[in-house]
């Protein structure tokens, strides 16, 4: 068998295991609070939103108008972008020197790390993300292989689709052009490769720059209200530990790679080992998030299997055992596949065995009995039926608005109420606060409030208010949020949202 065959096999199998994993997985639990945000932006076709560039948007109209946005269907998108990423990956192999075996060792953490099946696992700008750092250091790769520097106005069509997809790709440039400056290619730094390159990318992001300026810049807002609530969480002791434990099936393979990349035999690639240590520099700095260094380890990778191939065959066979049996005690969190009490007791065990809670540890720093992806897919459909119900007992349907605290609730809502004769539902979440009306209609009689909170601001605007259910799944992150049915609004109640909606779109349009 020629080689280019036996690459093909190798890359196709893996890419079909990977797949297999996780569609089997699906069925034990629901969307993601996420995915019902991405799916409105789907709903709500523009060139920005609040929190996001425009690509997901995208995708979640192909979803919503052409696919079908089942659950089963809408994963398949990142499970699409998970094959592209193992494909690029086996890609570098080859350039890089190795053979088939190098491949497959290459091709190993795809189906074995928790860093690359989880993202998969869910319809998130994440697997995208990965998917667009890998193609950009593939095409470094190629450059470094074929000194043909045509290869670098590629850089600028891939940071220019990146950057629609997740702004975090900016990372990655910044650490390359660093990492470039440092070495005996900074002359390509000013050539007319790159310059074209960085005004290709500066094109295709132009439609997203512009309804940036034209909204009063939201993603300015929306990263200071990230780094005041989440990244402030951040410890960067717990983000170096985090580089340790996100592959862990796989870390070994990872620092193996970057060494070899620093050693005699990888220095013609040397370049990926640099600007990977300045995306985890800046990072570091910066207080980033351990999943933000994601797109950077395929490379590393790549790597890991050219020196891998080289090793004594005990050395290789050892580490893809260990990579294995780590990778199968990593499953259940690495994709959601044990039905809830399984993955309760599932979680306390591993924690008790080995003294490492990062797995369910959220992103406030509060320990928890699952992870918090895990705990956000559960409850939606049990929200959504309260909110149908409540609708069903207004007396006045016309006349009903719905109202829900965050973006989850809001797109949950939605989702299930589809033919339902719901009307939108109206939130301040996320971009739901860019589709909010002004004010609510003059023929408004009913409120039916989403709140995760107890009581709520409403109480002194309607004259009548009754709990018409709450979400009793006890270990859904939403456990607790009330819907109720408030009827009787008093003269104020539509000048206090009016007043409410018009500082909410004021501040974000003052960058605030």
């Amino acid at each position: 068998m020629d080689a280019r065959r036996s690459w093909w096999l190798v890359v196709s199998g893996f890419s079909i295991v990977a797949i297999l994993l996780l569609v089997a997985a699906q069925g034990s639990w629901g969307f993601h609070r996420d995915e019902f945000l991405y799916l409105a932006m789907g709903r709500h076709v523009d060139w920005g939103y609040w929190s996001n560039p425009p690509l997901i948007g995208a995708l979640g109209w192909v979803a919503e108008n052409v696919t079908g946005s089942s659950l089963f269907v809408v994963r398949l998108f990142p499970l699409a972008a998970l094959a592209g990423t193992l494909f690029l990956t086996a890609a570098m192999v080859r350039d890089l020197g190795g053979g088939t075996v190098a491949t497959a060792i290459a091709c190993l953490p795809f189906v074995v790390s928790p860093g690359l099946l989880r993202p998969a696992s869910l319809f998130q700008p994440v697997m995208f993300d990965i998917l667009m750092w890998t193609l950009l250091a593939w095409v470094v790769v190629r450059y470094l292989t074929t000194s043909d520097s045509r290869w670098l106005v590629g850089l600028g069509i891939v940071v220019g689709v990146g950057l629609l997809n997740k702004y975090s790709i900016i990372f990655f440039v910044i650490a390359l052009f660093a990492a470039v400056a440092f070495s005996s290619h900074r002359r390509q730094l000013l050539s007319r490769h790159v310059l074209f390159a960085m005004i290709l990318a500066a094109l295709l992001v132009l439609p997203n720059l512009l309804w940036q300026i034209s909204h009063g810049w939201p993603v300015l807002a929306h990263m200071r209200e990230l780094s005041e609530t989440q990244l402030v969480n951040v410890l960067r002791l717990d983000f170096l530990t985090g580089q340790l434990l996100i592959h862990l099936p796989v870390t070994l393979f990872w620092m193996g790679g970057l060494l070899w990349l620093f050693g005699k035999k990888g220095r013609r690639y040397r370049l990926l080992a640099v600007t990977f240590v300045f995306v985890v520099l800046l990072l570091l700095v910066l207080r980033g998030k351990s999943y933000y260094t994601l797109g950077a380890y395929p490379m590393l990778f790549a790597a890991a299997g050219v020196w891998l191939e080289a090793a004594h065959g005990a050395v290789r066979w050892s580490l893809a055992l260990l990579a294995l049996v780590l990778g199968v005690l990593a499953s259940p969190f690495s994709t959601p596949y044990l039905p809830v009490d399984s993955m309760l007791s599932y979680g306390k065990s591993f924690v008790q065995r080995t003294g490492v809670n990062a797995p369910l540890v959220w992103e406030t720093g509060i320990l928890h009995d699952l992870p918090q992806d895990y705990a956000d897919m559960l409850g939606w459909e049990e929200l959504a039926e309260l909110a149908i119900e409540a609708h069903a007992e207004a007396e006045d349907a016309v006349g009903t608005v719905i109202f829900a605290e965050n973006y989850g609730q809001a797109g949950a809502i939605e989702y299930y109420g589809r033919g339902r004769g719901l009307p939108d539902v109206i939130s301040f979440g996320d971009s739901y606060r860019l589709w909010a009306p002004d004010s609510l209609p003059q023929t408004i009689s009913t409120l039916i409030y989403v709140s995760d909170d107890p009581g709520t601001v409403f109480d002194s605007l309607f004259g009548a208010s009754r709990v018409v259910g709450r979400v009793e799944n006890v270990h859904a992150r939403e456990r607790g949020t009330e819907v109720l049915l408030m009827t009787e609004p008093d003269s104020t109640a539509r000048d206090f949202y009016a007043r409410v909606a018009a500082q909410i779109k004021e501040s974000f349009s003052r960058g605030d």
